[in-house]
């Protein structure tokens, strides 16, 4: 994410189908998951999936939103949703406490 790993990393092919596959077996046979799980599960899964292709594709991912008006580091669509993923169930664990 946000240009972390922007050289030729083979194992990161691997982690986002690995990844991509635990995500969808959570949501086929897990336990029953609240709203802010689904969301956020499925907001991560979009991002995996999203960077795995162009990995696998591409051998590497392509970061595009670069705002200059402020430094910030360049990302794609798939960071955020990752990271509004991770924010999603991050709400979801503190409404079940």
């Amino acid at each position: 994410a946000f240009s972390l790993f922007s050289g030729k990393v083979e194992w990161l092919r691997w982690l986002s189908l690995v990844v991509s596959l635990l995500l969808v077996a959570i949501a086929l046979w897990g336990p029953l998951l609240s709203i802010w799980e689904q969301l956020g599960y499925g907001l991560i899964l979009g991002g995996a999936i999203g960077n795995g292709i162009d990995r696998f594709i591409l051998g590497y991912v392509v970061d595009f939103l670069d705002f200059r008006l402020f430094n910030f580091p360049v990302f794609n669509l798939a960071d955020s949703f990752i990271s509004i993923g991770i924010v999603c169930l991050l709400i979801g664990s503190q409404k079940k406490a």
